[in-house]
């Protein structure tokens, strides 16, 4: 574990030592660049895996069940892969995807983050160990009850005598044949606990010299009330370019905030970052003036991140009270992102971090502000193609591009989907299912966002922060008759613009 940990440190420390060199070729940065990236990320890697197997220990490895696009995940991972064996100078090793459903919008119900995880380790072994030839990964269906995957090389294969041995813990196959293939042979043996967590079975098989094949096999749990439209507005989104933000940084520590705001810049033109260095700093900056975002260390001195957004949501009037606020940790547990939820935190992002995640994070939080600052030119306009009175439809105008096909084709969603959800909240607030009831608040607190209820938005956050008890059961039974009575009016203006 010690040599694991000071091999990419070293090289971290090494190559930022010679990128101070004045007379380097712009040739020799970029690469030296590479390999602190690539270093750093190693040891990153290595870090989840130490505190992967910490959890499991405790008995603190958390699942996150929801809708798992499986066929958009595995692409993404043999982009994610295609690059990767050029890094490790493999270009030669061809990488085959085989997927059962051909509909890209394939999901099942698990945990997407776990999931990833384990095709992750399981897929950079296969490129750890191998020479020549190539990697298949994908899964098959059997009777609509079982998924099974797999992850097929090509490489030096398993001794029978040490297959027994590859799924415990620091267990790694040593081969001549293999230059220094690293590791701490933590990644399989996490594998296998998650695998069984998330109700399947893992297994290999393998001949010498021949290659080697995983297989897990999860179960093919059909999605319950899927969230309406959401993959449309979360790819159109993802599409849309931030213009001309507002944003408040509030982080203690001057390194990170100088890497946050220089980050921010690359990405983000005309923007206008405000600094504070504690959650005090950031409501004087607050009552000054609005913000489109603030992004929100959560440990820091004077006054933590979750006093600050506490403040902001109960002593703030509108819109202030309704800035999203996106949290910042390097203690990313389930239990700290809960307890940021339920003060009114819109989002969380663990450090170290990606710059990619940030932008997406961003682009997400803010979308709604950017399409209602684009349309406040045109606001004659966009009322002209569709007037609305319950309901405020510039998402969808800008977001489809004035498009009413779509925009209907969305509506009509709604209008299919949203009673069912509702019923939903009813039955499982009788039945007494609080984490059932949670995840269908959730998803109608981002539908009532897009039609701009951010009333019913806030009602539904409020189911969601809540725990099913005999104190509370008054307080959530009320919130769910509002979302019901309001949404019949609503349900009055769709009928009359779709039908």
């Amino acid at each position: 574990m010690s040599h694991e940990i000071r091999t990419p440190l070293n090289a971290i420390l090494g190559f930022s030592r010679l990128l101070t060199n004045p007379d380097l070729e712009n040739n020799q940065r970029k690469e030296y660049s590479e390999y602190i990236t690539s270093s750093a990320n190693n040891l990153l890697n290595l870090i989840r895996d130490i505190i992967d197997v910490s959890k499991i220990e405790a008995g603190k490895i958390t699942l996150e069940k929801g809708k798992c696009l499986v066929n958009k995940i595995l692409k993404e991972l043999r982009f994610t892969f295609e690059r990767e064996k050029s890094n490790q100078s493999k270009q030669h090793i061809d990488i085959k995807l085989n997927v059962a459903s051909s509909d890209d919008n394939f999901a099942i119900y698990t945990d997407p983050f776990r999931f990833h995880q384990i095709l992750v380790n399981l897929i950079g072994n296969a490129l750890k160990f191998i020479e020549t030839g190539f990697i298949e990964f994908g899964y098959v269906i059997h009777n609509k009850k079982l998924l099974q995957f797999y992850v097929k090389d090509t490489g030096i294969g398993i001794p029978d005598d040490k297959i027994d041995l590859i799924f415990s813990r620091f267990g790694q196959i040593i081969d001549n044949k293999i230059k220094n293939p690293g590791g701490t042979g933590l990644g399989l043996s996490i594998t296998k606990h998650l695998v069984e967590r998330l109700g399947g079975k893992i297994w290999v098989e393998s001949e010498p010299d021949i290659g080697t094949t995983f297989y897990f096999t999860l179960p093919y749990e059909q999605i319950e009330n899927p969230n309406i439209e959401q993959n449309t507005i979360a790819d159109a989104i993802e599409k849309l370019e931030i213009k001309e933000l507002k944003i408040l940084a509030v982080e203690d520590d001057p390194i990170n905030m100088i890497l946050l705001e220089d980050t921010l810049k690359v990405d983000i033109p005309n923007l206008k970052i405000f600094k504070a260095f504690n959650g005090i700093e950031a409501l004087e900056q607050l009552n000054k003036q609005d913000f489109d975002l603030i992004i929100l260390d959560i440990r820091m001195p004077k006054m933590d991140g979750y006093t600050t957004t506490q403040k902001i949501r109960e002593e703030f009037q509108f819109p202030k009270n309704q800035t999203p606020i996106l949290g910042l940790s390097a203690h990313a547990l389930t239990t700290e992102i809960e307890k940021g939820k339920k003060l009114g935190m819109s989002d969380f992002l663990s450090k170290p971090i990606q710059a990619d995640d940030l932008l997406l994070k961003i682009k997400k939080l803010t979308s709604l502000i950017q399409i209602e600052k684009a349309s406040i030119a045109k606001t004659n306009e966009n009322n002209s193609i569709i007037e609305t009175k319950t309901i405020d439809l510039n998402f969808f105008v800008k977001l489809f591009k004035s498009n009413k096909e779509k925009i209907f084709k969305t509506l009509s969603e709604y209008f299919r989907q949203v009673p069912v959800q509702i019923e939903s909240l009813k039955e499982f607030f009788e039945s007494m299912e609080s984490e059932k009831l949670k995840t269908q608040a959730h998803s109608l607190k981002s539908t009532f966002k897009y039609i701009g209820r951010l009333d019913l938005s806030e009602t539904a956050r409020k189911i969601e922060m809540q725990s099913l008890n005999s104190k509370t059961d008054d307080d959530i039974l009320a919130l769910i008759e509002k979302i019901e009575e309001e949404w019949k009016l609503i349900s009055v203006e769709i009928s009359e613009l779709i039908f």
